[in-house]
């Protein structure tokens, strides 16, 4: 039977089966503010019910994932009951110093693990510091960046990523983000007073804003981004 024409219950029943036999032990879900409707602000409950029903049948760990929307999946109780563990995985916030050691920790661990001849160094102080401005802390970012650096790098055959080769992809695809103005990989950019002038506050306040759909009224009210302060 083509899988188009069968019934969700038909489509959970065989998803069932491919992860028992697969032998999964752990499920992922990400995206999962996607289980509320944007326009009414509402749970879709027919997606809850059936994330509910499919948690009571596989018996084993599920973690979801997703912004700060999500959160609106607990209003079904049958899911709050079940997802007791809950943790915001914010930016990394350069004004702690333990965070800050983990940032480069972090940095120093993908770059043991990327495919290049040699040590790009993002965990020295010449890297860290640019990465961190370029991303505002935000690991999903932080790892765009990095693969996209490398991709540059294997096809240009060198040996690791260099300043200028993230300095290309800030500019193409990051910039336009707005984590800083200017681009913190020019070797004329004052990294450290962009680093004084970070307004961390203001950053978690505008990030749990756009991440609560209030993106269109900040940007209607001319408000800028609040990781620098003005």
């Amino acid at each position: 039977m083509s899988s188009m024409r069968m019934s969700i219950h038909d489509k959970t029943a065989q998803l069932k089966i491919l992860i028992q036999n697969c032998g999964v032990e752990l499920i992922i879900l990400d995206e999962v503010q996607h289980f509320v409707d944007r326009e009414k602000k509402k749970l879709l409950l027919e997606s809850s019910d059936w994330l509910k029903t499919l948690i009571i049948n596989l018996n084993i760990p599920i973690i979801l994932m997703g912004t700060l929307e999500a959160e609106k999946i607990f209003t079904n109780q049958q899911l709050n009951g079940r997802f007791l563990n809950r943790y915001n995985l914010l930016p990394f916030n350069y004004d702690n110093e333990t965070e800050r050691t983990d940032f480069r920790m972090l940095l120093q661990i993908i770059d043991d693990n990327l495919p290049l001849l040699e040590e790009s160094s993002l965990g020295d102080t010449e890297m860290y510091k640019p990465i961190y401005l370029a991303t505002g802390g935000r690991i999903a970012l932080v790892m765009e960046l990095i693969k996209r650096s490398t991709l540059l790098a294997l096809n240009n055959n060198l040996e690791a990523i260099t300043a200028e080769i993230m300095s290309a992809i800030y500019k193409k695809h990051l910039y336009r983000l707005g984590y800083c103005q200017g681009n913190p990989f020019d070797p004329t950019y004052d990294i450290e007073g962009a680093l004084d002038r970070i307004n961390w506050e203001t950053y978690i306040t505008d990030l749990y804003d756009n991440q609560t759909n209030n993106r269109s009224k900040r940007k209607k009210e001319n408000q800028p981004y609040g990781f620098l302060s003005q």
